[in-house]
């Protein structure tokens, strides 16, 4: 059962790792990165600034973050990718 409850704990800290960048990758396109806040981010996801700060220490590394992201599925699959958002599991 613990084991369950860890997996199941894992799984919802992804989800809102997830909705958070994808909160993200929708303001750098509508406002671009450097005109995008953390209250930006957290209105976008309906989430309180201590649940953005839980997952990452500043915007600067959520931004690294998503381009980390970005990168790694257009290397993964050769250019053609589905959305980020496809990859939220809500």
């Amino acid at each position: 059962m613990d084991h369950r409850r860890q997996r199941v704990g894992a799984e919802r800290r992804e989800r809102m790792r997830w909705r958070l960048l994808n909160s993200a990758l929708k303001l750098v396109g509508s406002k671009g990165h450097a005109a995008m806040s953390v209250d930006d981010v957290i209105r976008e996801a309906g989430v309180s600034r201590g649940t953005f700060y839980k997952y990452f220490a500043s915007p600067d590394v959520l931004i690294r973050e998503l381009a980390t992201e970005i990168a790694s599925q257009i290397v993964r699959t050769d250019g053609i990718s589905a959305p980020i958002e496809d990859r939220i599991r809500e």
